[in-house]
């Protein structure tokens, strides 16, 4: 094989490393996002189911069982904890605690796909027979990844919320817009903004 058609095959590599490392990128910003809300609902649950019952007894301490507020107090703390049973069934459900472990899951799995898709796009190699088979190694765990991402329903929206990050990330024009994003803020293009 001679220098050049070595050196072209190294570039196609480590531009499929990068490609694979864009779209990385995107699936783990999709479930950071998910499961910083997913937190989020989960700590407002564990607070409604507590504070409430603390609110009562806190009064009750302070102020007696004979205090005239009592009784509207205790209605409305009623009408919050059945509010907060529903939402509670809902979560069990829905499955959150379920749903932010495989979100968390595949944050950290593909941010170390892409780490290792950006080594490898950057590796000085000489031989493009080893970075095709060190590509080879990462691609399979990637699609094994990949697999597993497409069961936890991923919308249209978080697709190219994704992209976007990515494309910011790497500081890449959206094949569409044609325009580098510079922030995460949603754009009109219906590739990587309109989220």
């Amino acid at each position: 094989m001679d220098k050049q058609a070595g050196d072209g095959r190294l570039d196609e590599l480590r531009l499929d490393a990068w490609a694979r490392a864009l779209w990385a990128v995107g699936t783990a910003k999709i479930f950071e996002v998910r499961a910083r809300a997913l937190r989020r609902k989960i700590a407002l649950l564990t607070y409604g189911g507590l504070a409430v019952p603390v609110m009562i007894g806190a009064t009750v301490l302070a102020y007696g069982v004979h205090v005239s507020f009592l009784p509207t107090l205790v209605t409305l703390a009623a009408a919050l904890l059945i509010i907060q049973a529903l939402v509670a069934l809902w979560s069990l459900v829905a499955d959150w605690p379920g749903n932010l472990e495989r979100a968390v899951r595949s944050l950290v799995a593909n941010e170390a796909l892409a780490q290792r898709f950006e080594s490898l796009g950057k590796t000085p190699s000489n031989s493009p027979e080893g970075l095709r088979q060190e590509l080879a190694v990462v691609a399979s765990a990637d699609d094994v990844q990949r697999q597993q991402d497409q069961t936890l329903n991923v919308s249209e929206r978080e697709k190219r919320m994704g992209y976007r990050a990515a494309l910011l990330r790497y500081q890449r024009r959206c094949p569409t817009c044609d325009e580098t994003p510079s922030s995460m803020k949603p754009s009109k293009c219906g590739v990587c903004g309109d989220f």
